[in-house]
């Protein structure tokens, strides 16, 4: 238990939490339209029951897949009704935000606790709670526009072949005009542990999650607890107090949400995003003039970031 206790502190304590976040000035637009949760259906709650792999971990409660699924007819009508009221009331159900997390030796030195990366399982009601809200924020998303089009990570018909098709596209159209091009890659460490939820509710407010869906996401993002289990051995319980949930459904799209008005600093060169990793390609007439333009952008993306993830 004392390994495990260990390796827990070290997982939660990875993003230091900013008790100054509240001051934080978002630059992003402000969207007139909001999003509105509609009502639930039993089938529909029963098509995400049936849509769960069955070959999964259960999670802290021990509730498997496979027998969910066996009883999914029964089960639908009580869930929807549950999921409906949260939506009412605007609280995400306590029990549902606890997290199992099994620690992955990546390679190296055993003992190195940087050298282990976690594995979250949620509990299987959680996800679909998070299928309804989520198949509902992602269709106001797109139908709005909201998500940067040069956005190409967990998205409907956006894929990285694509992302790489434009991208060369754009290089062989800079040969054919004898212009220079320059490419940055970037991957932002522990990104997704990273995400202020203050800073993130205040993009979701701008973005038009307001009202008692803002009350529903605050809810989903604060009172997390997660611990860590090996061979058997359970660690104490811990609040996570920052980043979005590790083996989520809606982790990953707030993820999006809160970089997503990164092409707005200043002088954005073209850009390409698939989630945390990032491709930026800068064009010049001359070498020098490429790589002073890389410099300025680098040095304001860098207060960008440091803005939103320190």
């Amino acid at each position: 238990k004392e390994l495990a206790n260990a390796i827990n502190q070290y997982f939660v304590n990875v993003a230091v939490y900013d008790e100054d976040s509240t001051q934080y000035e978002d630059g992003t637009s402000s969207c007139m339209n909001s999003l509105v949760l509609h009502e639930v259906l039993p089938e529909e709650v029963y098509r995400y029951i049936k849509e769960l792999k069955t070959n999964v971990a259960s999670g802290y409660d021990d509730v498997r897949v496979a027998p969910v699924k066996a009883v999914a007819s029964i089960l639908s009508p009580v869930l929807a009704y549950l999921v409906n009221y949260s939506f009412l009331i605007g609280i995400f159900p306590t029990k549902l935000k606890v997290a199992k997390v099994t620690p992955i030796h990546k390679g190296g030195n055993t003992t190195e606790l940087t050298n282990y990366r976690p594995i979250s399982v949620l509990p299987v009601f959680s996800k679909i709670y998070e299928k309804c809200i989520n198949t509902r924020l992602m269709k106001y998303l797109e139908k709005y526009n909201i998500l940067s089009p040069h956005q190409y990570g967990f998205r409907k018909n956006k894929t990285t072949e694509e992302a790489l098709i434009d991208v060369k596209s754009r290089i062989i159209e800079n040969i054919e005009k004898k212009m220079f091009t320059l490419g940055v890659f970037l991957d932002l460490r522990k990104a997704f542990d990273s995400v202020d939820h203050n800073i993130l509710l205040l993009k979701l407010s701008r973005y038009g999650i307001r009202g008692i869906v803002s009350d529903l996401f605050k809810s989903y993002l604060s009172s997390r607890q997660q611990f860590v289990s090996i061979d058997s051995k359970k660690s104490d319980y811990l609040s996570v107090k920052k980043g979005v949930p590790q083996g989520s459904i809606l982790g990953p799209v707030l993820f999006l949400l809160y970089i997503n008005d990164i092409t707005e600093v200043q002088y954005t060169p073209e850009i390409k995003m698939f989630a945390d990793d990032t491709s930026i390609f800068f064009t010049g007439s001359t070498i020098q003039e490429v790589e002073a333009s890389t410099n300025v952008y680098l040095s304001k993306l860098s207060g960008w970031l440091t803005k939103r993830t320190n």
